[in-house]
């Protein structure tokens, strides 16, 4: 018996370790709440070195936007189009002849510590949101609302880059995410905010004034201020819905303001939000013609000046 035992030869223990993810499994784990990788063409053009590097660094640039974003996570390709919109603004405000018409009753309204929602047309807003810093300040608070769609987080990436604080809406109007976004703007306001409002948005149609404005002034005790734009060269989007409006530079651009709504002039009578959706419309659209005139003004003195030296040359 001890002889057969003394023959039995032990088994090695084999330590099974598990094997380490590759770097290109491990790094699109960064961050799983995007969408998707980058494309397989692209993995099956490169050799396994190039493609694990370029993982890591899609993976590092997800974390990135993330970072940029705390508050609501957005796609890459929305934070690329953000970029170049911002970058866009910068541009244009810098080259172009800023005219604001009508701006000292809002520096008296500001200092009497009334709240104030900036109201315009949904094709302004690329002059609008880069006008705003420009004349109260970088420090100045201010908010937008936005949907939580592709486009919403284009605009919202731009207005944060601009120092504008966004609140995201649901897709569908009539949803509870939705109504929770409204109040929350109606908190701010009331806390000391200027809303930025875009009446005809965020699908349309153009040039037709929805309640949300007039609600939320009317919820919040804040003064309606329109603002519209006109410039003398610019470029219009026509394929969008709100044939949004792009100055170009050394173009002469007129922001007007004003007339300014006051749903609590008369605290006995306060008005409807249809009459002041009526209110609205119609400053919108007077300002909008008022601004048009003032950079036709602008064109015909030109041409007197042009018309004035050419006069002096042939008379020499």
């Amino acid at each position: 018996m001890g002889g057969l035992l003394g023959h039995v030869q032990p088994k090695p223990v084999s330590l099974q370790f598990p094997r380490p993810s590759p770097p290109w499994v491990v790094a699109p784990r960064i961050n799983q709440t995007f969408s998707k990788l980058p494309p397989t063409w692209l993995l099956k053009t490169c050799p396994l070195r190039t493609s694990t590097v370029w993982y890591s660094l899609w993976g590092q640039f997800k974390c990135s936007t993330n970072y940029l974003c705390p508050e609501k996570r957005i796609g890459v390709w929305s934070f690329l189009a953000g970029e170049f919109l911002t970058l866009a603004n910068k541009v244009v405000m810098r080259w172009i002849r800023f005219i604001p018409v009508g701006d000292a009753e809002i520096f008296k309204v500001k200092e009497q510590g009334r709240p104030v929602i900036f109201v315009g047309w949904h094709g302004h807003n690329f002059i609008n949101l880069g006008v705003y810093p420009r004349m109260f300040g970088q420090d100045s608070r201010a908010v937008i609302m936005v949907r939580n769609n592709h486009g919403g987080h284009i605009l919202a990436h731009f207005a944060r880059r601009r120092k504008i604080s966004v609140v995201f809406l649901g897709k569908d109007p009539k949803s509870l995410r939705w109504a929770k976004g409204v109040a929350k703007v109606i908190d701010l306001v009331k806390n000391g905010y200027d809303a930025l409002v875009a009446v005809d948005g965020p699908e349309g149609p153009a040039y037709q004034v929805r309640p949300g404005a007039a609600l939320i002034a009317k919820r919040s005790g804040a003064v309606l201020v329109p603002m519209v734009a006109a410039s003398n060269r610019k470029i219009n989007l026509v394929k969008r819905w709100d044939k949004q409006m792009i100055p170009l530079p050394g173009a002469r651009t007129v922001v007007h303001f004003g007339p300014i709504i006051d749903p609590l002039e008369q605290p006995s009578l306060p008005p409807a939000i249809e009459e002041l959706r009526g209110k609205i419309a119609e400053a919108l659209l007077t300002g909008m013609h008022q601004a048009e005139e003032l950079c036709q003004d602008y064109k015909s003195n030109n041409d007197t000046k042009k018309d004035k030296q050419t006069r002096r040359v042939i008379d020499a």
